[in-house]
């Protein structure tokens, strides 16, 4: 890469020496991609690299074309846990090509949008390594982009664009349930299916109590992602005083007589129209 590039002949001035550094990191990303590819995948497909080549099919054909796509790639019939780590190697290798986009280099700031959405699938790179069986690669990565640093004194280095922009827009579970569990609670006839981008969220049970303008909603919800397959159970509750007021939380399910008893005590509080010890007891079952 030159970096004396014409788009950004006008910006002379500025350090254009970040961009070294961030490709560094993401080849070193990419070949950590290379090894999981060929050591996980290996187990799982009869041609790893093949398998990634055709997995653009089911991203083009939704679940029929998945199971095709598994029919023919697979080196054996998958179990739902192996069905799991297959998908989740061939999104790890196709986010390991997303993180080249090359909009990421051609602007002139290392904390630009693009530039932090190469590194936010970077980020998803990194997760899906681990989740696959490898070792988390993430402390080194963000070692290896600390080299680069951003024109923007307050931005710092590219740990600090991490930290910052990159790391809290990680989407999980919890905050899949978090948008559900509001959801519900504005929406009193959500349906028990609901699809938030990529990922399919179903409501297996669900408590509400009204009181006034207050109305409060506990369930328990298994949060699925489309794309993977790997889902996730929790329980959230929320409360809504009306307005933008809305507090709530999400945690694992505990286990059923707990979790009953959790739901009995929210609703007590609801009945005699204590909105503080509704909120309250969320934040004693529900802490952060």
């Amino acid at each position: 890469w030159r970096e004396d590039c014409g788009c950004n002949s006008g910006r002379a001035g500025w350090n254009q020496k970040w961009r070294r550094p961030l490709r560094d990191a993401l080849d070193w990303l990419r070949d950590q991609v290379a090894l999981a590819l060929e050591h996980v995948g290996g187990i799982l497909f009869k041609d790893p690299w093949a398998a990634r080549d055709a997995y653009i099919d089911v991203l083009l054909g939704g679940d029929p074309a998945r199971e095709e796509f598994l029919k023919k790639h697979a080196a054996h019939p998958l179990s739902a846990e192996e069905r799991v780590r297959a998908l989740s190697v061939m999104e790890m290798a196709r986010h390991a090509m997303l993180m080249f986009t090359s909009c990421g280099w051609f602007f002139d700031e290392l904390s630009g949008i693009e530039t932090v959405q190469c590194m936010q699938y970077a980020a998803r790179v990194a997760e899906l390594i681990e989740s696959v069986g490898g070792e988390p690669v993430e402390p080194e990565l963000v070692d290896r982009l600390s080299a680069a640093h951003s024109n923007i004194a307050d931005e710092g280095d590219g740990r600090q664009v991490w930290q910052r922009r990159v790391r809290p827009a990680k989407i999980d579970s919890g905050k899949v349930a978090a948008h559900i569990a509001v959801r519900t609670l504005v929406e009193p006839d959500s349906a028990r299916i609901i699809d938030v981008h990529g990922f399919r969220c179903e409501i297996l049970d669900r408590a509400e109590r009204r009181s006034g303008r207050a109305r409060m909603v506990a369930a328990t919800v298994i949060v699925r992602s489309v794309l993977t397959e790997a889902s996730t159970r929790l329980c959230f509750a929320g409360l809504y005083l009306g307005d933008q007021h809305v507090t709530g939380g999400v945690r694992p399910t505990p286990a059923p007589p707990d979790l009953a008893a959790i739901v009995e005590e929210l609703t007590s509080s609801l009945k005699t129209g204590d909105v503080f010890a509704a909120q309250r007891a969320i934040d004693r079952h529900f802490p952060g």
